[in-house]
Formats: structure tokens, C-alpha cells, sequence
């Protein structure tokens, strides 16, 4: 299922990019480490425009060819700042999706986590016909936890869990958080605004 490549999400837009943004995805990136470093393993160390652009021409072929989708979350009311990135990942052999999202720092508390996931989880059942979407989160991020919280999912599980990579807040306790296809349309999400084409 080809999944679209720009989805209006309200107050921000979400965009498959490709390598011509490498630089400004790059920056945003760097700009947010001290911010996304105590969660996320993958932000121990800056990234150059190099490596952004290997992630991002991937990014694209995954998109066209029906696979993962991974945007890039753009702020149309601040000249089209990279704040953030997201994407639709197919992680298990069945139809559910996982969410995932990160924010550069001068973009939270604004909604824009929440906007971006309503976006995505509406794109995963119109579209993908998924049945099940996820979002999970280290159970001490409490600020990451709050986005499915406040669209209606479901708190369905806490995972004991200790990956090679390690980031220094993680508790090795992951929060699953899910919904369905069923309950999806009763949800808060369900009423943000959403357009894609």
C-alpha cells in the first residue's frame, strides 16, 4: 500500500523529503540532541547533511516502493521549519502500524506531536487498512506518553526491555500504547483536521 507523501495535519504538515533538505533536516536534528538525547538512542551524536541524505533518499524508496513511511514535520507558520519527524513503520507480520515521532525543542507544547499522530494513525486505517495502531514510548516519558493518551488510545502493555543501545533516561520499561480500526472513529484524533491527496 502506497502510503501519501504529504498529509496536511492542521497546524503543521507532514512531507516525504528527499535529499535536496538533507542540510535543514541535519540542523534540526542537531539543534534537538540535549532535548531527544536523554530518550532516543539514535540521538547520542550529531549528524551531518551527508548521512541525512543516505537516510533520506532510503526514506523515499521505502515510501514509493509500499513500505515504512517517514516524514518529515514541517511548520508552515515559521518559514517551513523542520520540527520534527515521524513516520508509519510495519514492525510485526500483521496489519497493525506503529507510530513513532520526535520534536526539535522550540516546537513542543504546541500540539504539533499530537496534530502529527492523528495524522498518521487517520492514514493508517483510511489508507492502509490497518487494524491496530501503536505508539510506544520509554514508561518515564511522560511528555511522549501523553500524545496517544490524549488521541484515545489505550494503554495495553508494559514491556521489560534492554536494547544495545541505550539512552541515559530510559528505564528499560516501554509503554504500549494502542488502537483500533473499531474505535478509531469515536476518538479525539479522529476530530483534528487531516487532508492528504
Amino acid at each position: 500500500m502506497i502510503l501519501p507523501e504529504r498529509i496536511d495535519a492542521g497546524i503543521v504538515r507532514l512531507e516525504v523529503h528527499g535529499p535536496d533538505l538533507a542540510a535543514q533536516v541535519a540542523d534540526a536534528i542537531n539543534e534537538s540532541l540535549d532535548h531527544l538525547s536523554p530518550w532516543m538512542a539514535w540521538a547520542q551524536r550529531t549528524t551531518t547533511a551527508q548521512e541525512q541524505a543516505m537516510r533520506l533518499a532510503l526514506a523515499v524508496e521505502q515510501a514509493r516502493a509500499g513500505g515504512d513511511a517517514v516524514y518529515s514535520i514541517v511548520d508552515p507558520h515559521a518559514e517551513d521549519a523542520i520540527a520534527g519527524g515521524c513516520g508509519l513503520h510495519r514492525r510485526r507480520q500483521d496489519t497493525s502500524l506503529d507510530i513513532g515521532y520526535w520534536l526539535h525543542p522550540a516546537s513542543t507544547g504546541r500540539g504539533v506531536a499530537t496534530a502529527a499522530a492523528a495524522a498518521l494513525a487517520r492514514v493508517a486505517f483510511e489508507v492502509a487498512g490497518a487494524d491496530v495502531v501503536r505508539i510506544t514510548c520509554d514508561e518515564a516519558n511522560a511528555a511522549s506518553a501523553a500524545v496517544p493518551e490524549r488521541l484515545g488510545f489505550v494503554h495495553v502493555a508494559t514491556l521489560e526491555e534492554r536494547s544495545a543501545e541505550h539512552a541515559p533516561n530510559a528505564s528499560d520499561r516501554t509503554s504500549v500504547w494502542e488502537i483500533t480500526a473499531a474505535a478509531w472513529p469515536m476518538s479525539h484524533g479522529a476530530s483534528l483536521p487531516v487532508s492528504y491527496g
